[in-house]
């Protein structure tokens, strides 16, 4: 797991850290417009958190860590097929959604296939492999990107980049998919299949359940802390409502 998970840090990072740069030199994004892509990535990366927990206690570790690579490999790709600044708020919001599952699940799995006295060991390893995956992956991009600049694959260097790590990507997710394997006992259920339980069901019954609790927090306890957390969220909504719409009218111009 240790290995497997680093490997698909190390293919993430190829293009991971040069995001930035498509962003501000191939696509002529400004601050405003980087920010924003950040904050709404970043918002459905937290929010996503709760839900992936129950997805794993629900379905496994491993079904979640593969289904979420898969979805995050592709996430680079759809970069490739769009310049709106708005279609690529929703693959930034699917990228982060995605992510919080596999950082989730990525942890639980280390933590649920070793031995309780071996885990302060194996997540020092873990953290040692996925700091050199770190490291080293940015180094291979930027060898990559001199290479497509001289032997261009699609209409740019950083473009090709993108497409090679999204490829690498689904690669490593066919290794998770064929050596790991569930260590943790589930139940069976029945009931509706994995994806629809990931696509349809349990969001809206998160939603409405979170909203619910939150409503109930704030009418009947009176609670400080629900009603500023109520009020943060507010404001967070209204900083990227006003963030969309300031892009909007700037588009216009």
């Amino acid at each position: 797991t240790v290995l497997l998970t680093s490997l698909f840090i190390f293919v993430v990072y190829f293009a991971s850290p040069f995001f930035v740069v498509y962003q501000f030199r191939d696509l002529h994004f400004g601050y405003l417009e980087y920010t924003f892509l950040l904050a709404v990535a970043s918002i459905a990366r937290i929010v996503a958190m709760p839900y992936w927990g129950k997805m794993s206690q629900l379905f496994g570790n491993k079904l979640v860590l593969v289904s979420c690579a898969a979805f995050a490999s592709i996430v680079p790709i759809l970069w490739l097929t769009s310049t709106n600044i708005f279609v690529l708020a929703i693959f930034e919001m699917f990228g982060g959604f995605v992510w919080a599952g596999i950082d989730l699940a990525a942890f639980n799995y280390v933590l649920c296939s070793v031995k309780h006295e071996r885990v302060p060991c194996v997540m020092s390893n873990y953290n040692f492999f996925t700091g050199i995956a770190r490291f080293g992956g940015p180094i291979i991009g930027t060898l990559l990107i001199l290479h497509f600049d001289a032997f261009p694959l699609l209409w740019g260097s950083l473009p090709s980049l993108l497409l090679v790590s999204g490829v690498s990507r689904l690669a490593v997710v066919a290794l998770m998919a064929l050596l790991l394997h569930e260590t943790v006992l589930l139940v069976p259920r029945r009931g509706q299949p994995f994806l629809v339980n990931l696509a349809a069901i349990h969001p809206v019954r998160g939603l409405t359940s979170n909203l619910h609790l939150v409503w109930s927090a704030v009418k009947n306890n009176g609670s400080r802390a629900a009603q500023k957390g109520a009020r943060a969220v507010g404001r967070g909504a209204a900083i990227v409502g006003k963030g969309a719409y300031a892009i909007k009218g700037k588009l216009k111009k």
